[in-house]
């Protein structure tokens, strides 16, 4: 097998999932969960509806969450080797480190992209109702309300790759032997939210015209962007040398 084929095939196998054996729960109740969250998202979306005004231009900001998911997903499928007992297979196998790490990477980002589109669908499909329920409906405002989830989405599909190199060197530092080094990071990480925070929230503040500015503009997104994928490559490459230099054994 290539050494492309061979890459594509650690994609295949992390996109593929791993249970944890001490919680499985059937189909049935799977689906069942499911509907009752979904029961419940329907009942309180439409007592809002019918008691108060929403905007729903601000209902995308919810996407924002996303943001702390696609950091947990990349934790979680660096994690899941050691959680499943198949790190000692994963290890061994016939691949650079680089590799191996690249493949969670790049199986991260296609699950990132796919709970994005669901959570697309599912808060459109929300708003729509909300449309129906408030005598809101018209073209105008339906492909307005669609474009603006669509812009939200697209910067957080952009700046995913940072978070997911972020969420995979957490997870590599916890099976090395820099794992004291971690609640330092998590004090960096708390301080740059402080000085986000600082001035009365002024660099945390968003706005319904954030996505239209930041596409009508490109130049002012694009350059820290490609930052952001410059400093996550590097991130990767650390991560890849603490799986073969500093792995605790």
């Amino acid at each position: 097998m290539s050494s492309r084929g061979e890459f594509w095939a650690l994609v295949k196998h992390d996109l593929k999932g791993q249970k944890n054996r001490k919680v499985q729960l059937s189909r049935q109740w799977r689906l069942a969960y499911a509907v009752g969250v979904a029961l419940v998202i329907v009942i309180v979306t439409t007592y809002a509806a019918v008691q108060t005004h929403i905007d729903l231009m601000d209902v995308w900001l919810f996407s924002f969450v996303l943001a702390f998911m696609t950091f947990g997903v990349a934790t979680r499928m660096m994690m899941n080797e050691w959680k499943n007992g198949t790190s000692g297979w994963w290890l061994t196998l016939p691949v650079s480190r680089t590799h191996l790490v690249g493949a969670k990477f790049v199986a991260s980002f296609i699950r990132n992209v796919g709970n994005i589109a669901i959570v697309y669908v599912c808060v459109g499909l929300l708003g729509l109702y909300t449309m129906l329920l408030q005598d809101q409906w018209s073209s105008h405002l339906v492909t307005a309300y669609l474009l603006n989830g669509l812009k939200w989405d697209a910067l957080l599909v952009l700046v995913s790759p940072i978070l997911i190199a972020c969420g995979i060197l957490f997870g590599a530092l916890r099976e090395s032997r820099l794992k004291p080094a971690i609640p330092l990071l998590w004090v960096v990480y708390g301080l740059f939210w402080w000085m986000l925070s600082s001035h009365h929230g002024h660099y945390l503040h968003i706005d319904q015209s954030t996505a239209d500015h930041a596409f009508s503009a490109p130049a002012s997104i694009c350059v820290p962007i490609f930052a952001s994928w410059v400093l996550a490559y590097g991130v990767i490459r650390f991560s890849s040398y603490l799986l073969d230099r500093q792995l605790a054994l």
